[in-house]
């Protein structure tokens, strides 16, 4: 076991997720690529099967996109955690549990916490 103390914290939302980094003991909220501090907790796949998550998963949701883009994107996935439910994505061919999308979301804060502190330990993290 690691004796590092740990740098990051997470709140994993069911509408929106947010990560904190501890920068030389200041708290330091980190924003997104759209230099947003929070995240929508939505996930979705593009025509070309990649994940979208956060913003443009909610705008293909929500804002922008055909009906028939609804059915490649979820939101609010929290909600089923600790159940059977699935969540079946046609262009993977998959279904995916909650916690599978959840751990998606959790990727994508991450790599906002190594775009502006690279090098930071990501082993240890709070999530609530």
């Amino acid at each position: 076991m690691s004796n590092q103390n740990i740098q990051i914290g997470i709140d994993l939302g069911t509408t929106n997720s947010e990560v904190a980094a501890n920068n030389k003991g200041h708290v330091d909220v980190v924003k997104n690529i759209f230099n947003d501090e929070y995240t929508p907790s939505v996930f979705g796949v593009d025509k070309a099967k990649h994940n979208k998550i956060g913003k443009r998963a909610y705008e293909r949701l929500y804002k922008d996109s055909p009906d028939e883009e609804f059915s490649h994107n979820n939101a609010e996935v929290k909600r089923l955690m600790g159940t059977v439910d699935t969540v079946h994505f046609d262009r993977l061919d998959q279904d995916m549990s909650p916690e599978e999308i959840s751990g998606e979301i959790l990727k994508s804060l991450k790599e906002d916490v190594l775009r502006k502190y690279p090098g930071t330990p990501t082993t240890g993290v709070v999530v609530t």
